[in-house]
């Protein structure tokens, strides 16, 4: 794309896929907010256009283990396990099954939008029965309510990296881009290349573990995951906590 006319779309989640916290990431109570940052910041700062899907903003989250079968709407899911049970699976085969299905399912970003903590997520009247079960996440604060005035929350978080994509459209938008790979499949790193020597890198751990990064000198935090104020730098190296993402720039 970035040779010719061509122009990206940017997405990590729509009503067909499953939400990416759960999918790649960690949705437990300490690293869910944490994942969800991480994941906006490695899709927001590269070029394209960037389509946020309803929820996401929010770090909503696959739905709980606990789900039973007649829970399900997704007429895959419900023709697969029907194909299951007709050829009498083991208990092993259909166990692994409904595993995949909260991993995968398409039900996973089309549970009811979390707004308050209200009935239903407040998706809905009270004495209303939804389409679907709400995710019951929304009971332990994960809803647009508890996120607006929460500053350190997904919600304020993506306003933040959408202010920097537009601070420099140069960079962030126009700019070149530059895959750092060498075979890490702990941290993924990119670069972005504006005008009037204009940089910035984008470090993204995709780890519930600790991981080191040599960074180049000059490197100025100008976005962290876990809060510009927390910034986590020994001598040359960055050190990056579970599910942090770090953007660095030169020329600022």
């Amino acid at each position: 794309m970035e040779p010719g006319p061509g122009w990206n779309a940017l997405y990590l989640e729509n009503h067909d896929q499953s939400r990416t916290v759960s999918h790649y990431c960690s949705d437990s109570l300490e690293h869910r907010a944490h994942s969800a940052k991480m994941l906006a910041t490695f899709i927001a700062l590269q070029s394209g256009t960037l389509f946020i899907y309803q929820g996401e903003e929010l770090g909503m989250i696959n739905v709980p283990e606990d789900w039973k079968m007649e829970d399900w709407r997704d007429l895959e899911v419900l023709h697969h396990w029907k194909i299951l049970k007709e050829r009498n699976a083991s208990k092993e085969e259909l166990d692994e099954a409904q595993a995949q299905y909260r991993l995968k399912a398409r039900d996973n970003s089309r549970t009811p939008m979390q707004w308050d903590e209200s009935t239903h997520a407040g998706f809905t009247t009270p004495d209303a029965t939804p389409w679907i079960k709400v995710n019951p996440s929304f009971e332990d604060g994960l809803h647009a309510k508890n996120q607006i005035d929460d500053p350190q929350s997904p919600y304020n978080y993506w306003t933040r990296i959408l202010k920097l994509r537009k601070k420099y459209l140069d960079v962030f938008i126009y700019g070149d881009f530059k895959l750092d790979f060498n075979g890490d499949k702990e941290v993924f790193v990119y670069e972005r290349i504006g005008d009037k020597g204009r940089r910035a890198v984008i470090l993204c751990n995709w780890t519930g573990e600790t991981q080191e990064r040599v960074v180049e000198s000059g490197f100025k935090v100008v976005e962290c995951s876990y809060g510009v104020e927390n910034i986590n730098m020994k001598g040359n190296k960055y050190i990056l906590r579970p599910w942090e993402a770090v953007v660095g720039m030169w020329g600022v």
